[in-house]
C-alpha cells in the first residue's frame, strides 16, 4: 500500500515568505496529500493567501505566538499520515526529494531522514570537555547517522515520532527540540540518517532569524538554566522557569529588541554556565550569588555585570 504523507510549516508574519515558498512546495510534493501551515499568531494576511491553494493546503491559526516546537505539534496533530515531512517558510525543496528519502524507511528502525541543504552538511558529533559538541561533516557524497532530525528539512515516521511524544514542549518558543527528541530516538533504538540524495535550499530569511537575532542568545537562558537546576537543584525549578519564560516571550513580542534588553538574561547565563552544578546542594542562585556576584552586584565601579536587582532578588527569594 502507498504510505500517506504530510507536510508540516510553521509560520510566522510570513505571508511573503509562503508567497515564494507554497508554490514550489507543491510543485516539488506531488507525493503528498495535505499541507499543514500553522499560522503561529501572525498578523498578516498569510491566510487569506492561503486559501488560493485550498483544498491542499490547510491554514490553522493561533490567536497569539506560542512558538515553533508547539505549533509543529499541533499541525502534526492535524494529520494522520504515516510520513511526515517538516519545511521552514525558507526552505525550498528540489524535484524527487522525498522519493529519495522513502528508500531508506526500508529499515524499520529508521525515524527519520534529514535533507541535504546545498550550504550546510550532516552534523559530525563528539563528546569532550565535559560538552556535546559537533561540526558540519565533509562528506556530502555518502548517507551519515545523524544525533537528530532536521526541525526545518526533514521526513519523519509518524509511527516512531507517536511513540517519542512529539517534540518536547519545555523548548518552545525554540530551538534545542529536534536534538532532545533525536536523543530519545537514538536511546529507544531508533536511527536517524542524513541522505545527500534528497536536495533541498535553505536561504535563511525567517522572520524568527531576521527580527530576533538577540533573541537566539536569550534562548540559551531558558535551555541552559532549565536544563541544569531540574537536574541538580533540590527544590522544583517550575515558578523560576514561569518568571523566565514570561520575560522572555515580553522581549520576543517587542518590535525592535534593544541590546540592554538582553544584557541581564546574558549575565546569567555567563555565571550559571560557569559554576559546576553538581556540587550545589542548597539554594542554587543564592550561592552563585554569594560566590560570584555578590562584589560585581554592590560594587557599581565594576560594571554592570548584573543590571536588574529585581531580578536578583526574584531568584534570592
Amino acid at each position: 500500500m502507498k504510505p500517506t504523507i504530510d507536510i508540516v510549516i510553521p509560520s510566522y508574519n510570513a505571508e511573503w515568505l509562503l508567497e515564494k515558498n507554497l508554490p514550489v512546495v507543491i510543485k516539488t510534493s506531488p507525493e503528498v496529500d495535505k499541507i499543514i501551515v500553522v499560522d503561529d499568531g501572525g498578523t498578516d494576511n498569510a491566510p487569506k493567501y492561503m486559501k488560493k491553494w485550498a483544498p491542499q493546503v490547510i491554514c490553522i491559526r493561533h490567536e497569539e505566538n506560542i512558538g515553533f516546537s508547539k505549533s509543529v505539534n499541533e499541525g502534526v496533530s492535524h494529520s494522520k499520515a504515516d510520513f511526515l515531512v517538516f519545511i521552514n517558510n525558507d526552505v525550498y525543496p528540489q524535484s524527487g526529494y522525498i522519493q529519495s528519502a522513502l528508500k531508506y524507511f526500508q529499515d524499520p528502525k529508521v525515524f527519520a531522514v534529514n535533507f541535504n541543504e546545498e550550504n550546510s552538511s550532516w552534523p559530525q558529533v563528539s563528546w569532550h570537555s565535559g560538552k556535546f559538541q559537533f561540526v558540519r561533516g565533509e562528506d556530502k557524497k555518502h548517507p551519515h547517522f545523524s544525533a537528530w532530525p532536521s526541525g526545518g528539512s526533514c521526513i519523519l515516521r509518524r509511527s516512531i515520532w507517536d511513540k517519542l511524544g512529539g517534540f518536547n514542549e519545555i523548548y518552545s518558543p525554540a530551538y534545542w527540540e529536534d536534538i532532545d527528541i533525536g536523543w530519545r530516538a537514538w536511546r529507544s533504538g531508533y536511527k536517524i540518517i542524513w541522505a545527500p540524495e534528497p536536495k533541498v535550499v535553505h536561504h535563511h530569511e525567517s522572520t524568527f532569524g531576521l527580527k530576533n537575532k538577540q533573541y537566539k542568545s536569550i534562548l540559551s537562558v531558558i535551555d541552559n538554566i532549565s536544563a541544569k537546576i531540574s537536574e541538580n537543584i533540590y527544590r522544583p525549578f517550575i515558578e523560576e522557569q514561569k518568571y523566565i519564560s514570561q520575560k522572555i516571550q515580553q522581549l520576543y513580542r517587542k518590535v525592535e529588541n534593544q541590546l540592554s534588553d538582553v544584557s541581564l538574561w546574558l549575565d546569567i547565563f555567563v555565571f550559571i554556565k560557569k559554576y559546576r552544578f553538581e556540587n550545589v546542594k542548597n539554594e542554587i542562585f543564592g550561592f552563585i550569588y554569594e560566590n560570584y556576584l555578590k562584589e560585581l552586584y554592590e560594587d557599581k565601579q565594576k560594571g554592570q555585570y548584573f543590571t536588574d536587582p529585581a531580578v536578583v532578588n526574584f531568584m534570592l527569594q
